[in-house]
């Protein structure tokens, strides 16, 4: 079905269509174009350059989508531009750097894409980008460090990704990083410390990373850190001590984590601290009771849980939750 909305917005859903219309006469006046649920649609056609008053295109659910021509970049007029759920989708082409109006890009659920353009640190004007469960991506361009206005950035999900370029440090206006289940992620940047804005950093399901940079005592915007399920995980830096600001701190199911830093004990504003299931650590610092503030603590599951039991005016020790299912 195709609509068409004070001559300003296109909407276009068919589980059958193969191609989208051309783009011409009374079309080129959209301001907006959605494809949603278009299951069978493999391409989209070079005339999409016509529509130049486009703000937005949204892709959603066209399964056998597998690429979008280079004539998108004509497009400059764009501020949002999604495609979500097109799993067969597995390139980029350049030209999407010349969108430099951009706000906001995603390629949430594109399972099949494997690479990024350079030319997306064009798009200077950008502040949200997203690549969640893009499962075959495995690096993202080191041109991603000229994205200076990005305050949300989610590789959620990408489980080829193997690194992170240092650039990322140059994301100055980064508030949320997200990396939860990039399984084959080998380490965390250093460069990670110059993102002083950040109030929240995921590294759960991070199954390679064996350390945490030093450098990490540098974000003392943060208020919530997550490395549940990081099981290669072995040790954390004293640095952490440094993080004032933070309220949850998650260890949860870190099986090879041997020992928590005396400067936990510093962490006074954390509400919630889970070491459950944290199997190879020998012992809690005797400083994690002067975190008076904490109204949520898990120790189940790690062989000193005797010890701390016996610690005077613990904190309460709450039942942990079932290791949950990821595959």
């Amino acid at each position: 079905m195709c609509r068409r909305n004070r001559g300003l917005e296109l909407a276009i859903s068919d589980a059958t269509l193969k191609e989208l219309p051309e783009f011409y006469g009374i079309f080129t006046s959209a301001r907006s174009l959605s494809v949603a649920g278009c299951e069978a649609l493999q391409s989209v056609p070079n005339s999409i350059e016509n529509l130049r008053g486009l703000a937005s295109l949204s892709v959603a659910g066209c399964h056998a989508l597998q690429s979008v021509p280079e004539s998108i970049g004509s497009l400059t007029g764009l501020t949002s531009l999604r495609f979500t759920g097109c799993e067969l989708l597995h390139s980029v082409p350049e030209s999407i750097g010349n969108l430099t109006d951009l706000t906001s890009l995603s390629f949430n659920g594109c399972e099949s894409l494997h690479s990024v353009p350079e030319s997306i640190g064009n798009l200077i004007g950008l502040t949200s980008l997203s690549f969640e469960e893009c499962q075959a991506l495995q690096s993202v361009p080191e041109s991603i460090g000229n994205l200076s206005k990005i305050t949300s950035l989610d590789v959620k999900g990408c489980r080829a990704l193997l690194s992170v370029p240092e650039s990322i440090g140059n994301l100055a206006a980064l508030t949320s990083l997200d990396f939860r289940e990039c399984h084959a992620l080998l380490s965390v940047p250093e460069s990670i410390a110059k993102l002083t804005g950040l109030t929240s950093l995921d590294i759960s399901w991070c199954h390679a990373p064996e350390s945490v940079p030093e450098s990490i005592g540098q974000l003392t915007g943060l208020t919530r850190l997550d490395f549940n399920w990081c099981e290669a995980l072995e040790s954390v830096p004293e640095s952490i001590g440094q993080l004032a600001g933070l309220t949850s701190l998650d260890f949860r199911g870190c099986m090879a984590l041997r020992s928590v830093p005396e400067s936990v004990g510093q962490l006074t504003g954390l509400t919630s601290l889970s070491l459950d299931g944290c199997e190879a650590l020998q012992s809690v610092p005797e400083t994690i009771f002067q975190l008076t503030g904490l109204t949520y603590l898990v120790f189940s599951g790690i062989p000193c849980f005797q010890w701390v039991q016996g610690a005077p005016e613990r904190p309460r020790v709450d039942r942990p939750a079932h290791r949950p299912h990821k595959a």
